[in-house]
């Protein structure tokens, strides 16, 4: 099994068509540097340089509607409640 990275997002419910710009105008708001973006077919993944910021994300942008994004948080290794 893959190590789990605190800095390192799943993103999931990603429109096929979405951009790294995209993801970077979605996160905006958010503090913290993002370091990588990395996206697949409806999913993809964000590094953050500092786990805090990382953790802070899920809770502030989880099914919040932003920038025309309806977007699905986790961290890696974790399902939607929190378990491994």
């Amino acid at each position: 099994m893959a190590e789990v990275s605190p800095t390192r997002l799943y993103l999931g419910n990603l429109p096929r068509d979405v951009t790294k710009e995209d993801i970077q105008a979605h996160f905006k708001d958010a503090s913290g540097t993002i370091t990588e973006v990395k996206l697949m077919n409806g999913f993809g993944f964000i590094e953050y340089e500092d786990a805090l910021d990382a953790r802070d994300v899920v809770p502030a942008y989880h099914f919040a509607r932003r920038s025309g994004l309806d977007v699905v948080y986790s961290e890696v290794g974790r399902d939607r409640d929190g378990k491994g």
